[in-house]
């Protein structure tokens, strides 16, 4: 199989908040910020993506603090296994968020794929987003935990349109382990006609819209890596200011 990490800095920020995993079997960690890395890597597979949460001091001390500490941990688990192991990480950030002074609410989202064979899990929190390309056709398989989204839920269409899209309702961190309100874990086929597991921080989706990014993963012409730089630019292109973070896995 085949990996791409993408992950560049917002252009206002003084550092980059987004932090990625990419782990094969066999294979050392490999946790990135500000790369682009391209790899061959063998199932099984974990992936994530971690974006620290903005407006908060510490945040890539923690999107970078989820990542690696989730690369220590075992993840083969069953969906019971899954949720503890979002509940652990976000104990083991918040004891070491209080060993910096102020910073103590350092807070992110955490979003992961472990791949094995025909099978793939996932464990979800925040507004980072897990998507695959079934068919030439993009679907969401992680839920975004922001207001915007509960509001809409809910059925409340007019209020979610005065929410802002980017503000979330549940994180790592923060100070409190109440912080960590949602949790999506669920365990998935991966279907004959299934490409790309893709995960993206907000800075992509956001403002990229879906057809624009079905287009590009359905182009032959480009690499994977051409692909995700394809999405970065787009993102700069329509004013993302925020970091961006593309990390796709070819099927």
């Amino acid at each position: 199989m085949k990996a791409v990490c993408h992950i560049v800095k917002g252009p206002y920020h003084k550092e980059c908040e987004d932090s990625a995993l990419i782990m094969g079997a066999g294979r050392s960690p490999m946790i990135f910020h500000e790369n682009r890395t391209e790899t061959e890597i063998s199932s099984p597979v974990l992936i994530a993506a971690a974006d620290g949460v903005g407006g908060l001091p510490g945040g890539r001390k923690a999107s970078e603090f989820a990542v690696r500490t989730l690369s220590t941990m075992n993840v083969s688990g069953d969906e019971t296994t899954y949720a503890e192991t979002l509940k652990e990480i976000n104990r083991r950030l918040i004891d070491y968020a209080a060993t910096f002074p102020g910073q103590n609410t350092m807070a992110t989202t955490l979003s992961m794929v472990y791949l094995d064979g025909d099978t793939f899990k996932i464990a979800h929190t925040g507004n980072t987003r897990i998507q695959t390309l079934n068919g030439g056709y993009l679907r969401q398989v992680s839920t975004d935990h922001t207001t915007y989204q509960m509001l809409m839920d809910r059925g409340m269409p007019e209020e979610a349109e005065k929410a802002p899209k980017n503000e979330i309702i549940s994180c790592l961190g923060g100070g409190n382990e109440k912080q960590l309100y949602r949790i999506q874990v669920n365990s998935l086929k991966v279907s004959p006609n299934q490409k790309m597991i893709i995960l993206t921080s907000d800075g992509i989706h956001d403002y990229v819209d879906i057809d624009f990014m079905e287009d590009t993963f359905n182009r032959d012409d480009l690499s994977l890596g051409e692909k995700a730089d394809l999405l970065i630019l787009q993102a700069l292109k329509l004013e993302s200011e925020d970091d961006k973070t593309v990390l796709i896995v070819e099927l």
